[in-house]
């Protein structure tokens, strides 16, 4: 079943209430020749993109959204770009020259019968085709 996104709701079921993101440096993936990160974020919390050698490339802010769609504000030397990336539909944005796709997906969970489950947390992912 498909978790639903609840801006200001309570942390998924079983899962840790924490502040702030949790995200994974901007690396190799599953799919060869395309680098990825990953990260769980609220509304207002933001992520580094780092490499794999710790270099932060840009940052990301959850700045708005709900289940539908997330607004992202991409900021980086080059100064702050904000999009409205739909659910399951990908995005992009450039920094420094280099395209990097963004997407905010449906995660689906286990869940009991009737039940219908939420979190507090979106999961986004930025990747990038070498």
């Amino acid at each position: 079943m498909r978790i639903k996104f609840v801006p200001g709701g309570p942390p998924a079921k079983g899962a840790t209430d924490f502040r702030g993101a949790s995200w994974t440096a901007l690396g190799p993936g599953p799919q060869k020749g395309v680098l990825w990160c990953q990260a769980t974020a609220g509304v207002g919390d933001k992520f580094p993109v780092i490499d794999k050698q710790g270099v932060k490339l840009f940052e990301v802010v959850l700045a708005d959204g709900d289940d539908d769609h997330v607004v992202l504000e991409i900021r980086s030397k080059e100064g702050a770009k904000k999009i409205d990336l739909p659910r399951d539909k990908p995005g992009a944005v450039k920094v420094a020259g280099i395209k990097y796709d963004l997407l905010y997906p449906s995660i689906s969970v286990g869940a009991a019968p009737g039940e219908k489950p939420t979190t507090n947390k979106a999961m986004l992912m930025v990747t990038r085709r070498l």
